[in-house]
């Protein structure tokens, strides 16, 4: 509770700073936040991707800066509890992390990985406790301080092992990604995979190294399908082998140490091959959508959901069918489709700390919504506000039906009736 209430206090300072900065009232703020004046000034310290982007223009700062401020010092340096502080030994330590992260308790995954530093011994020792570091931060979404955890182990490069310094270099090549960094996690990630062409991958660890590897380079071809229109089939073709490839090597590293993680990457992967397969026209975009639409029922509750890796999964793999959307359905569809997708991912991501997920999330609504309101001159409310989704004052889960089907409908309306249309964005087969 005081960590919450300390990362409130600062979210608070950055609103009343913005305000200095601007020179603009409570009510100028609220208006470029897309917020009721009452409620700028959050209760929470958990604030929504739009609103935590908005306020980094307000304040010409990046996203990442804001979050860094908001959250200083309550996760990395907390007070590390008497549990903690009695283990010695690195392994049993390293296990408690591996839990935690099972769990997706990334704050007690950052406190485990301080505890490791503290008692390591050598150099591998003190970069896997680096790397458990990065485990938290990227758990989070944090990613630029996952890259800095993930440098500090690579300072040791001179000591460190090969299937170490591999894996460090695999994450930092993942943490790109999210950022989304393509080109940076592509050549990082083919550095990698080059090795392997070399050497070949011994042992279990070397063996998943090269399987995040992989997954990295698929999903950076997936993004510069998008930033490289003139490639993208080329991009399309070779995300579709990385994917496929990748999802055949999490199912066997599945199958030989059974891990949640594995399962949620395989299916991310696999997600990711459709995005490919719909743009080199192999699939129909249309029944992809309509397929994974039908299976969100076992998602529909998400507290009801036990395993937070899999619950991780399902969001990033809505993200991936809302790209698919965005790129190929016709505007009112998407706008439905983008809606379900983002909302659930969101809301997934608010459950399990997932901050990354949720930009993401907030980022692909907010290309519809802007296609939309260029072809339309109409402007359409946020998709996701401040608020969790909540019906009557309770907790119970929200049928979002109405609200989505209405701005779909609406969407639908305008589109038909003769607006100019502008250039939109790019379209792959269908």
């Amino acid at each position: 509770m005081k960590e919450q209430a300390e990362a409130r206090r600062r979210l608070h300072d950055l609103l009343d700073f913005a305000r200095q900065y601007r020179g603009w009232t409570r009510a100028q703020l609220a208006r470029f936040l897309m917020r009721d004046p009452s409620r700028v000034y959050l209760s929470t310290d958990n604030p929504k991707a739009d609103f935590i982007v908005r306020l980094a223009e307000a304040l010409g700062w990046s996203a990442d800066e804001v979050l860094d401020y908001i959250y200083a010092g309550t996760c990395s340096s907390a007070p590390l509890d008497e549990t903690l502080r009695r283990i010695d030994d690195f392994e049993k330590l390293d296990v408690l992390a591996r839990e935690a992260i099972e769990r997706a308790d990334f704050a007690q995954v950052l406190r485990i990985a301080r505890r490791q530093l503290e008692v390591a011994q050598t150099a591998d020792q003190r970069a896997r406790a680096h790397n458990r570091e990065f485990g938290g931060w990227e758990g989070m979404g944090r990613y630029v301080r996952a890259i800095a955890a993930v440098r500090r182990g690579l300072a040791e490069a001179a000591s460190l092992s090969d299937d170490v310094r591999l894996m460090l270099l695999s994450n930092l090549a993942f943490a790109q990604l999210m950022l989304p960094e393509p080109h940076s996690a592509r050549g990082a990630a083919e550095s990698i995979l080059e090795w392997f062409e070399e050497r070949g991958a011994r042992g279990f660890r070397e063996r998943r190294t090269l399987a995040f590897a992989v997954l990295v380079r698929g999903q950076a071809f997936l993004l510069l399908m998008t930033q490289e229109p003139g490639l993208e089939k080329l991009h399309a073709e070779r995300a579709r082998r990385d994917l496929l490839d990748a999802a055949r090597r999490f199912s066997r590293l599945h199958r030989e140490q059974p891990r949640e993680w594995f399962v949620a990457y395989r299916r991310w992967a696999e997600t990711g091959a459709l995005q490919a397969r719909c743009v080199l026209g192999e699939l129909q975009p249309r029944a992809v959508v309509d397929e994974f639409l039908a299976g969100l029922d076992a998602v529909r509750d998400v507290r009801q959901v036990e395993s937070r890796p899999l619950l991780t999964g399902w969001g990033w793999c809505a993200v991936t069918i809302a790209a698919i959307a965005l790129r190929h359905l016709p505007p009112a569809e998407a706008q439905y489709v983008i809606d379900v997708c983002c909302g659930k991912a969101s809301e997934i991501s608010d459950l399990v700390g997932d901050w990354g997920l949720r930009e993401r999330a907030f980022m692909l609504g907010r290309e519809l919504t802007s296609r939309i309101e260029r072809e339309t001159g109409l402007r359409l409310a946020p998709i996701l506000s401040d608020q969790p989704p909540q019906r009557g004052g309770t907790n119970a889960p929200v049928d979002l039906s109405d609200r989505l089907a209405s701005r779909a409908v609406v969407a639908s309306r305008l589109l038909s009736t003769g607006c100019p249309r502008g250039p939109g964005v790019p379209r792959g087969q269908t």
